[in-house]
């Protein structure tokens, strides 16, 4: 049976970085785990790295994807179960006195403030936040001894705090509304097989709503238009397929783009790079791992 492991920065770092113990943890978690409802006096971003999970905000059901950054301001009531196969989570507690401002520009900092600062916001939840790259180089870094690692490790953690409020900025639309359990299973089913033909009068039928309504729904529970939701999930398929060693003509066909080209035009668009850069990080990082 899984057991729940939660990894905390090392003392020499947390002096380093003037940051409280509790500031950084990467939590394992066993399928089916459930915490009970909770508060902290403390803002909590939670990103979802793998797996699955249903949170409870403040009496609200969201749906956690990996990629997902959930943002709950002090004394926002929280508490989840873990789905099937389990998670990695990173928790990221700030308090006023350790906000990361050496890492931010002064409006950006200034933005956590404000979620600081009673009485609490609501909280938001955010789609594809490039948080997971920093994050596990964070953990690498801090799990090496020769000299440096310190220095290495806080410079990751930089880059996650810069991308964290960067996301934030690009991407809040409002507070995160109730999750409804229709938008849950469709979303789950665009995942499974993004390369389906996901029209809209598909997604009406599958999930019982009219057009409009169906329009609204999504973008108040996911932060995006149904079309752009599935866009990203095939897109999410297809750099998956390819670090995995998949050509860029299967990986293409397998997540619903009409040719390799489609793919990467797609690729250029959405984040600046290209399929053949994805499959070149893979490859750099698997051999990192290897040397570590």
């Amino acid at each position: 049976m899984a057991e729940r492991k939660i990894l905390r920065i090392r003392p020499v770092l947390r002096r380093a970085l003037a940051i409280t113990g509790a500031a950084v943890m990467r939590v394992e978690q066993p399928a089916g785990e459930v915490t009970p409802e909770h508060s902290h006096d403390l803002l909590e971003l939670a990103f979802l790295e793998r797996g699955t999970q249903v949170q409870q905000v403040d009496g609200r059901e969201l749906a956690l994807r990996p990629g997902c950054l959930l943002v709950m301001p002090l004394g926002c009531r929280h508490g989840y179960r873990v789905g099937t196969g389990g998670s990695l989570l990173w928790n990221l507690l700030i308090d006023r006195e350790h906000l990361p401002r050496p890492f931010l520009p002064a409006a950006q900092a200034r933005r956590l403030e404000r979620l600081l600062a009673p009485p609490g916001s609501p909280p938001f939840l955010l789609a594809d936040v490039a948080l997971a790259a920093p994050l596990a180089g964070f953990h690498r870094e801090q799990e090496r001894t020769e000299p440096g690692w310190v220095q290495a490790a806080a410079a990751q953690l930089a880059l996650a705090a810069v991308a964290m409020v960067r996301a934030m900025d690009a991407q809040e639309a409002g507070p995160a509304l109730a999750g409804d359990r229709r938008l849950d299973a469709l979303c789950q089913a665009i995942e499974a097989e993004p390369g389906r033909d996901w029209s809209l009068a598909e997604l009406g039928r599958r999930s019982g709503l009219e057009r409009g309504a169906l329009i609204r729904a999504f973008a108040a529970a996911t932060g995006s238009p149904p079309a752009r939701f599935v866009r990203q999930a095939r897109l999410r398929q297809a750099r998956a397929l390819i670090q995995g060693g998949a050509g860029l003509a299967q990986a293409a066909a397998a997540s619903g783009y009409g040719s390799a080209a489609a793919l990467a035009h797609a690729a250029r668009r959405a984040t600046g790079g290209t399929p053949a850069s994805w499959r070149g990080r893979a490859i750099k990082s698997r051999g990192a791992a290897r040397n570590a």
